[in-house]
């Protein structure tokens, strides 16, 4: 966190923050990733949708799929809209888990929203079921 004390006291924009939450994401440093994002809260910066689907990635890839589950609930009650970028990771994660039917639920969950899939929606269920086959 040496980059965000060198930070503190800086007026930084939301662009920055997703910048520093996706490296500390991507080397799989998610407590690190939180603390940018609650200092990004403190300091009157609201989280995106970029962001939240960051930190949804970043927790399905560490396979820790239910607290990017929580950050889903979070980010609705955000009043922010979801979009295939983060429910890919989590059918992703939930299909890797053998939770099938969790993941199916989430593609309802995504009709609800307005949401369609796309084709990395459709790969991520045909390569689930050609590994339970």
């Amino acid at each position: 966190m040496v980059l965000c004390e060198a930070c503190e006291g800086h007026c930084l924009g939301v662009a920055t923050y997703n910048v520093l939450i996706d490296g500390y994401c991507k080397v799989g440093d998610m407590k690190a990733a939180l603390d940018v994002l609650q200092l990004m809260k403190k300091n009157g910066v609201n989280p995106n949708v970029q962001i939240f689907n960051v930190v949804i990635h970043g927790f399905c890839c560490d396979s820790k799929v239910h607290q990017a589950m929580a950050f889903l609930t979070q980010m609705v009650g955000a009043g922010l809209s979801p979009n295939t970028v983060t429910f890919n990771p989590l059918i992703s994660g939930h299909c890797s888990m053998g939770e099938i039917k969790i993941a199916i639920q989430l593609l309802g969950l995504m009709e609800d929203y307005g949401v369609l899939p796309d084709r990395q929606t459709y790969a991520i269920f045909i390569d689930a079921h050609c590994e339970v086959d």
